[in-house]
């Protein structure tokens, strides 16, 4: 998509949120500002659910209820506590181990004295009832560190346990961070680390790397018209309908509002342009139906923008070359797919399948 349309639809959602704070009379701080922005672009689902339902009762939140709601669903220390909650309770359990363990080496260090003291004393003139005496220190002193060692067994068991827990629940806030809350496939921020390691596996390999920029056609009209829940619907479909069938080496992307990205690792220029047509052939072919009442919405149709990985490629030159493709795609009238080149795939819909 091109500068000047970025620039329009980041200055309407812009006017929206400033609308929202006039409405509210909520101070445009920074934080209350990306809270409304983020309604306006409708990137988060459960922020906008509960934001809507306080619009419906004709509510007005006011700036105590906005920052609850920036806690809740924006601010980045809600990872950040996650995380450190993990830690804590790990150096928790590193803390009780290391106790026990310097509780199971003081009763071996006492275990090893009785059993040496055993050993002076007992000469080859030691009475029965000295051996008795010896014989039952070392079966209490046995039976203690038995005590001790299970003790440890015990702990250490609980460690583990701990942590494969802890090693779940942080694998779960990375993978969280790295999807889009709404589609539930990968957000911007995967795809940024991912273009970048595609781009230097490239680089070193020589192997042929493409890159997908999808915008769903018309989707502002559509939002306007049917509201931001069947809004929500669309993105959720054309998620579902890019995201499958890819290879496990390829990677889709919502790369914000309503554009969408795919990254092709070993695919050529060719190779992608026809993929990209399987999945605009794709998402046309789909059907939506609102909800609520089951209504007939018509069909949703998507352009596309292919740019191939050249040597010396930064992440930028290869974003901006798709994306210029994408823009060339919807100036074209829309639905079509065009490559870097700007030249229109002639491939028939019929042979798309």
């Amino acid at each position: 998509m091109a500068s000047n349309e970025k620039y329009q639809i980041a200055l309407k959602y812009g006017k929206n949120a400033l609308k929202l704070h006039e409405r509210g009379l909520i101070p445009p701080y920074p934080k209350f500002y990306e809270l409304f922005y983020t309604y306006s672009c409708g990137t988060h689902p459960e922020l906008n659910e509960r934001l809507n339902k306080l619009f419906a009762k004709g509510e007005n939140p006011n700036a105590e209820v906005i920052e609850a709601l920036y806690d809740k669903f924006l601010n980045p220390s809600v990872v950040e506590e996650r995380l450190a909650a993990a830690a804590d309770m790990m150096a928790d359990q590193i803390h009780s181990v290391n106790q026990s363990i310097d509780t199971a080496m003081t009763k071996n260090d006492a275990y090893s004295s009785v059993l040496q003291s055993a050993v002076d004393g007992l000469g080859i003139n030691a009475d029965q009832q000295t051996l008795n005496a010896f014989a039952q220190k070392i079966i209490t002193e046995t039976a203690s560190m038995q005590k001790t060692n299970a003790m440890l067994e015990k702990k250490l068991a609980k460690a583990k346990e701990d942590v494969t827990s802890l090693k779940a629940e942080i694998d779960d806030v990375r993978r969280d961070s790295m999807l889009d809350p709404l589609t539930k496939i990968n957000n911007r921020k995967s795809f940024d680390l991912t273009i970048t390691k595609s781009i230097r596996n490239a680089e070193e390999s020589g192997e042929d790397l493409s890159l997908l920029m999808i915008d769903i056609d018309h989707f502002k009209q559509f939002n306007d018209n049917h509201g931001h829940q069947t809004g929500d619907q669309v993105l959720r479909l054309v998620a579902a309908t890019l995201s499958s069938g890819m290879r496990d080496t390829d990677l889709t992307a919502r790369y914000g509002g309503e554009e969408f990205c795919v990254i092709l690792p070993k695919s050529a220029l060719a190779d992608s342009i026809i993929v990209a047509e399987k999945l605009r052939h794709a998402v046309e072919t789909r059907k939506l139906h609102k909800r609520s009442t089951n209504e007939d919405l018509g069909r949703i149709t998507i352009s596309i923008g292919v740019a191939s990985f050249r040597s010396g490629d930064t992440d930028e030159m290869l974003i901006e070359r798709a994306d210029s493709a994408l823009y060339a795609a919807k100036r074209a009238g829309r639905n079509q797919v065009v490559d870097e080149n700007s030249k229109l795939l002639a491939i028939k819909k019929e042979n798309a399948a």
